[in-house]
């Protein structure tokens, strides 16, 4: 391996990790402020973060070992999809009893964030299928639509400050949100199958 291919090799893996790393924080964040809060709209948005810091795992799994990405690895990030959509539909469950106002201020500037990481993160993935061929149909799993969730989400935080003070819009948003969310474990465990496939 020459010098240039090595430098490119390791680029590749920085941008990963990046991904991986950057989405799993906002995960992070946004799971336990939304829950803290009381939004479902929130809690069923930092679905789709976990799924793409898993899919962004197993990537660099894939770039690192250059073999097959084991089934039970696969499973095992698939499963933890299910963490956060149960997180959503005890809440959504709940607040259909009572559908409290989530805090706005905590609530749109989080919802803000998610959409600057979301930014960030297809910036970097831009570069990324650039650089790389050989799991760049990998890549290309990555939820192109995330941008446009969070500026759901934003909207549903103007429209309940200045038109209908209730929990009803965020309850609503959220559901919708953790429906298409949930999908995330799927995604997860086709995009190790096309690692595998990208490896053969």
């Amino acid at each position: 391996m020459t010098a240039r291919a090595a430098t490119h090799k390791i680029a590749i893996r920085w941008l990963v990790a990046a991904v991986m790393f950057l989405n799993f924080g906002y995960f992070s964040t946004e799971l336990y402020i939304g829950y803290t809060i009381g939004s479902v709209s929130l809690t069923a948005d930092s679905i789709d973060f976990l799924g793409d810091a898993a899919i962004n795992m197993l990537i660099l799994v894939g770039l690192f070992t250059g073999t097959h990405v084991h089934p039970k690895l696969r499973q095992g990030a698939a499963a933890i999809m299910f963490i956060p959509v149960v997180a959503t539909i005890w809440m959504a469950w709940h607040k259909f009893n009572l559908p409290e106002v989530p805090t706005l201020f905590p609530f749109m500037m989080t919802a803000a964030g998610a959409l600057l990481v979301n930014l960030v993160c297809a910036f970097l993935l831009v570069i990324y299928s650039r650089l790389s061929e050989d799991v760049r149909a990998a890549s290309y799993y990555y939820e192109r639509n995330d941008a446009i969730a969070n500026i759901v989400v934003i909207c549903t935080g103007i429209f309940t400050a200045a038109f209908w003070t209730t929990g009803w819009p965020d309850l609503v948003v959220g559901v919708i949100l953790g429906l298409i969310n949930s999908k995330s474990a799927y995604r997860v465990w086709i995009t190790g199958r096309a690692l595998d496939r990208a490896v053969n």
